[in-house]
């Protein structure tokens, strides 16, 4: 796995990589808002263009609480359009737990899933990519 491009927003640091993965490594410890989420998005659609995204997301903190709006907007169909699949990295067990419930209660249009170690996440995410 090659780094294509490494950009930081001030609360995500982001690399892209040869292989189609995005991850967005998130710095904030406060709850990620709806336009966090969308400045990510934008930047990954100017940089990537049409070619969906394997998503890999991680956090420097434990918890990883994003909005119930930006949640919403994660799962939108306009979303996921250009998204592959979704790989979350939360390291605390119970929040894992919790998320893997919540958004069971609403079907994606694409795979998602969670993991408790980055290379899980990618080796997950590569098998999706074939």
């Amino acid at each position: 796995m090659e780094v294509v491009l490494k950009k930081s927003l001030g609360f995500v640091d982001i690399v892209i990589y040869d292989n189609a993965i995005f991850h967005s490594h998130i710095l904030s410890k406060t709850p990620l808002t709806l336009s966090q989420v969308k400045e990510v998005y934008e930047f990954r659609l100017s940089v990537m263009g049409d070619k969906k995204a394997l998503m890999l997301s991680t956090g420097a903190d434990r918890y990883i609480v994003p909005t119930q709006d930006a949640i919403d907007y994660i799962q939108s169909k306009d979303r996921t359009l250009s998204i592959k699949a979704d790989a979350f990295v939360i390291k605390s067990f119970s929040q894992r737990l919790f998320i893997k419930t919540a958004t069971g209660l609403k079907k994606m249009a694409t795979p998602i899933s969670f993991f408790s170690t980055d290379s899980r996440a990618i080796e997950w995410l590569l098998s999706i990519k074939d």
